[in-house]
């Protein structure tokens, strides 16, 4: 299972993921671990604001993605990826 500290060491090979370098950068160690953790290699819809648009797909995906990593973060994911298809980073490459 990925943890902070895992993410964490497996960030100084070559091989780690851009992806994942940048959901550290966007919303911290802790919650990148946890979304690499609960949804590796998948691709969600990124609401185009935070709490989720009008839409009743918007407003789930916003609230599964609190569920997984906080309001905090998720408010910093929807700012910078606004709208936007997020691919979570499985991080195979770096693990074999």
């Amino acid at each position: 299972m990925m943890t902070p500290k895992l993410l964490d060491e497996l960030s100084r090979y070559p091989a780690f993921p851009d992806t994942a370098r940048t959901l550290i950068a966007v919303a911290g160690i802790d919650a990148a671990a946890a979304l690499i953790a609960k949804w590796p290699g998948q691709e969600p819809s990124i609401p185009s604001q935070v709490g989720g648009s009008k839409s009743t797909r918007s407003q789930y995906l916003w609230s599964r993605l609190v569920d997984v990593i906080g309001y905090p973060a998720a408010a910093k994911i929807v700012e910078h990826f606004r709208g936007a298809d997020l691919q979570i980073p499985n991080c195979k490459a770096v693990i074999s």
